[in-house]
C-alpha cells in the first residue's frame, strides 16, 4: 500500500493518510516516521510544483472532511 502527499515548502507536506482521515498539513519529519521507506518524485517546472503546492494547502484549509483529493465535496459532516 502506498500514500502520495504533496511538499508544500521545506518543511512541511498535505496528504490524506488513509480513507479515513482528512487533508493536513504536516511536517515533514512527519512522513519520514510514517512512511520509512519513501520515493520522491519530483517535478522540474518550479511553476507547476508552486501551483501544486498552493493547491494543496487551500484544499486542505477549504475542505477539512474530504477523504480525498479527487473531488472537492465535503464528503461527510
Amino acid at each position: 500500500m502506498g500514500n502520495a502527499g504533496i511538499v508544500v515548502s521545506s518543511t512541511n507536506f498535505v496528504s490524506i493518510k488513509n480513507e479515513k482521515s482528512h487533508p493536513k498539513n504536516l511536517s515533514l519529519s512527519t512522513w519520514f516516521k510514517w512512511y520509512d521507506n519513501t520515493k520522491i518524485i519530483r517535478i522540474n517546472d518550479s511553476d507547476k510544483a508552486k501551483k501544486a503546492a498552493n493547491w494543496a494547502i487551500k484544499y486542505a484549509k477549504d475542505y477539512p472532511n474530504a477523504n480525498k483529493l479527487t473531488g472537492f465535496d465535503s464528503t461527510y459532516g
